[in-house]
């Protein structure tokens, strides 16, 4: 997963600067931005052997995020059932959305019917592949809980936002072109407030 920003433009004479007010991430070894940055400064390495509780026998090392599964359905709104289709980028796209918007001092209901922007960097359908390999059976939450759109959509419905959302695919570079794109709609005035993500 990559990092969930909140950006505000601040206008200054002759020139229009973007402020990154709120901060979330989930990464290898690190749950949060400051755990992240412990991890840099002290140098540490997040890839490592697979706990056996991973089920991910034969594969020497890996760069895992914790507590996937740990997600707080009736909080976001969403029956059992819905949350357990829905990729698990979607449910972390939420949790990291909504900790960026505390972390920013945003109340998530003022942003309802607000030309809010979210724009999320994502390349990866490997949750809709697993699915069909194993065979999992279609349902009425298949559709919404394995499209690749949805990553920016759910957040966007959660808070009630009206401005653009959607999800950029440029290869590797998808995280940093949605940071572009967040930027010009806040420069431009489409947008008050943008909301940035990435996922892998």
């Amino acid at each position: 997963m990559g990092a969930t920003l909140k950006a505000h433009a601040r206008t200054h004479e002759g020139t229009d600067a973007v402020a990154v007010v709120g901060l979330s991430c989930r990464l290898p070894g690190a749950p949060d931005p400051g755990a992240f940055w412990r991890l840099l400064r002290e140098g540490r390495e997040a890839v490592a052997p697979p706990p056996a509780h991973r089920g991910l026998d034969g594969l020497p090392r890996a760069g895992l995020i914790e507590d996937v599964g740990g997600f707080d359905a009736d909080f976001f709104g969403m029956s059992a059932r819905e949350a357990a289709a829905a990729d698990p980028q979607q449910r972390l796209m939420l949790e990291l959305g909504w900790e960026a918007l505390e972390d920013a001092g945003i109340v998530p209901d003022s942003l309802r019917g607000v030309a809010v922007g979210v724009f999320v960097g994502g390349m990866a359908d490997d949750y809709a592949a697993l699915l069909h390999r194993a065979g999992a059976p279609v349902g009425a939450h298949t559709m919404a809980g394995t499209q690749r759109s949805m990553l920016a959509n759910r957040l966007s419905y959660l808070v009630g936002a009206r401005g653009p959302s959607l999800v950029v695919d440029s290869g590797q570079s998808s995280s940093l072109v949605a940071v572009a794109m967040a930027v010009q709609s806040v420069r431009s005035g489409a947008t008050p407030v943008a909301s940035r993500a990435g996922s892998a």
